[in-house]
């Protein structure tokens, strides 16, 4: 369920609900013959993969991390969301993160954890949530991995 032209995503938990679905639903890792991580693999999209529609997705995309190129195509892909701050870039990271990591057997679990940790009970990302920039791209993976492994 690869996002596309007639639907758009607003909000941080309204991406976080797509994802969960679209993955859940999914049920596998959009992988490439090489077992690589694809954003797009044909027929499969990842978390963040998902979010672009095949209008804004090219092939330059893949295998790259989450940089200018990848959130251009987001922001292209959904006008309406605030995509280009911090803590919101650390919530796409860490849904790649499930699922680029974990296994499609986990997923419903893992989201409902990440769910808790990442947003208040007004659905609004938590203040504790650190701010992703490509200088600090280590430490969110530190706190992604942190989240499943030192968190549960």
């Amino acid at each position: 369920m690869i996002i596309d032209e007639n639907t758009s995503i607003s909000s941080n938990i309204e991406a976080f609900d797509y994802v969960e679905k679209h993955l859940i639903d999914q049920n596998e890792q959009a992988l490439g013959t090489g077992g690589d991580c694809f954003y797009h693999d044909g027929n499969h999209a990842c978390a963040i993969g998902c979010l672009i529609s095949k209008s804004n997705y090219h092939d330059d995309i893949e295998f790259r991390g989450l940089d200018g190129i990848i959130i251009d195509a987001l922001e292209k892909s959904n006008p309406d969301w605030d995509i280009n701050n911090g803590q919101t870039l650390t919530m796409l990271f860490c849904l790649q993160f499930v699922h680029d990591n974990r296994t499609p057997y986990t997923w419903e679990h893992d989201f409902a954890f990440l769910r808790g940790r990442l947003f208040d009970d007004d659905n609004n990302l938590r203040s504790n949530v650190p701010y992703y920039s490509e200088d600090v791209a280590h430490e969110v993976k530190d706190y992604a991995r942190d989240v499943f492994f030192v968190g549960y």
